[in-house]
């Protein structure tokens, strides 16, 4: 009997045009994948979870979210010897205005260029892109465009959850004119995790804190660390075997003598130039477990100028250094703030991330008086802002944190708060060395947005929702997340500015 020796390269070939022809022209011309009716509810459902990630990163803005989804239909056939058209009918939904609107269309796509089963994901994507020029909500030249592989469960209660791969592309933009953070390693690190993950709907905050943590280890160890580790000795790292992220937070854990941790450690080249220097007989390795403690005593020396030194392996010494100055290239600090708080610093002197209870987030900045402007007229649709302004810069000055609330219904809330509150006559003349010290004590300031003060010393209340707030922050601050959702219920424009330690 004649062997007949199949070639396996034909074989395949033979099964991936099968694939691609009932990819391509299933169901005899009829439209492939669910009929799945965009709305409201299943907009907000993404748009929800876009802003408690955001809201925990620390980026102000909240992001616009659209959705778009795809079904096609094969129109000629490759056995006929024709050109691989594919209609594909665009169904979309996006906020404009706190206005929800809705979108079709019909297009026929060249589909040669993306035959391979594997480039299905790509072909949506690049559809999406290209489909979402026409919106000026998110257009190109007004915001950075991202997409998210969101899951939503079908309504129905049917087995098929909706993403990326079913055509269903999620796409948030963010406004150029916002693009600060763009330049954070930590927030561009995040925008790369919520590409690459498939999130389930709804996810709860552990599921965001976890993917923080994860970017905030990527860039400090695979990153920041690792980097700084190969410039010292090639393949160090592969020896090292620490995660200087965890390392770090258990020391910002410790104690010494009851006082919190304020010190800072420089990663540096054992030969670094300082105006003074003093080097350990002995350097404490990171490796070890009991080097936690004792480099928990040796930063009750450091402060201000004055930093403990490492190498990457071991704490080697203490050096005084320029705060002002630039360190050399790939060094980086890390400064504690308190009991399970710390930031990273780059050589420049530009902070990556702030870690608190374990989360990181993109560092906070003080608000400018540009920024406070647009973000006035956008609560209030008053451009008056002056007043307010003048009240907070002086809060700024004083040394215990605060916090503004500024609310088209002061009065009302006045009087509905009076039971802890203290309340006074309203009025605007408000002197910079009493605005000092009524801002001093426990409570918030509560004034209308034409900068009338009705109360001080004010316990928010507000409406608890298990999506609203995060324990790496403190009470003052969820406090506040608490009031604002109280008023976003009760359409209540309201602008908080709160002033932190």
């Amino acid at each position: 009997m004649e062997k007949k020796i199949l070639n396996f390269d034909k074989v395949l070939e033979h099964i991936m045009m099968n694939n691609i022809n009932e990819m391509l022209h299933g169901n005899d011309g009829k439209w492939i994948g669910e009929n799945l009716e965009l709305d409201r509810y299943l907009l907000m459902r993404s748009q929800e979870f876009l802003y408690l990630l955001f809201n925990k990163i620390g980026v102000s803005e909240k992001p616009t979210a659209s959705i778009i989804y795809f079904r096609k239909r094969g129109i000629n056939d490759r056995r006929e010897g024709k050109k691989e058209d594919e209609i594909y009918s665009t169904q979309a939904i996006y906020t404009k205005d706190k206005e929800v609107f809705e979108k079709r269309d019909e297009k026929v796509i060249d589909t040669l260029n993306y035959l391979h089963p594997k480039e299905h994901r790509l072909f949506i994507m690049d559809l999406a892109k290209d489909y979402i020029d026409k919106f000026k909500i998110i257009s190109k030249e007004v915001y950075y465009l991202f997409v998210i592989n969101y899951q939503y469960k079908n309504r129905y209660g049917g087995t098929p959850s909706y993403g990326l791969e079913e055509g269903l592309v999620t796409v948030f933009g963010l406004s150029k004119e916002n693009s600060k953070e763009l330049k954070n390693s930590f927030f561009i690190e995040v925008l790369r995790l919520i590409r690459d993950e498939k999130f389930i709907e709804n996810p709860r905050n552990e599921i965001i804190d976890s993917l923080l943590v994860r970017a905030g280890n990527i860039v400090l160890n695979d990153k920041i660390y690792k980097r700084f580790l190969n410039d010292i000795e090639k393949d160090i790292e592969l020896e090292m075997n620490i995660n200087l992220f965890d390392l770090l937070h258990n020391i910002s854990l410790l104690k010494y003598e009851s006082g919190e941790n304020s010190g800072s450690i420089l990663f540096c080249l054992r030969n670094i130039m300082l105006r003074n220097k003093l080097m350990l007989a002995e350097p404490i390795p990171l490796t070890h477990y009991g080097s936690v403690t004792s480099i928990r005593k040796l930063l009750e020396i450091t402060g201000d100028e004055v930093s403990l030194l490492c190498d990457g392996k071991y704490i080697f010494g203490i050096g005084l250094r320029n705060v002002k100055q630039k360190h050399p290239k790939k060094s980086f600090i890390i400064e504690f703030n308190g009991q399970g708080k710390w930031d990273v610093v780059t050589n420049m002197g530009k902070k990556v991330m702030s870690v608190a209870n374990r989360i990181p987030s993109i560092p906070k900045t003080s608000v400018n008086e540009a920024m406070f402007a647009k973000q006035f007229e956008n609560t209030f649709e008053s451009s008056e802002y002056q007043n307010v302004w003048r009240f907070i810069n002086i809060a700024k000055e004083q040394q215990h944190g605060t916090m503004v609330v500024v609310t088209k219904e002061a009065k009302s809330e006045s009087k509905r708060l009076c039971n802890q509150s203290f309340l006074i006559k309203k009025t605007k003349n408000v002197r910079e060395s009493m605005i000092k010290g009524v801002t001093s004590i426990d409570g918030a300031i509560l004034m209308d947005e034409a900068g009338t003060c009705h109360a001080i010393g004010v316990i928010l209340d507000g409406i608890a929702d298990q999506k609203i707030g995060t324990n790496s922050r403190g009470a003052r601050y969820n406090s506040a997340l608490r009031y604002l959702n109280y008023n976003k219920k009760n359409n209540i424009p309201c602008l908080i500015a709160i002033v932190s330690e």
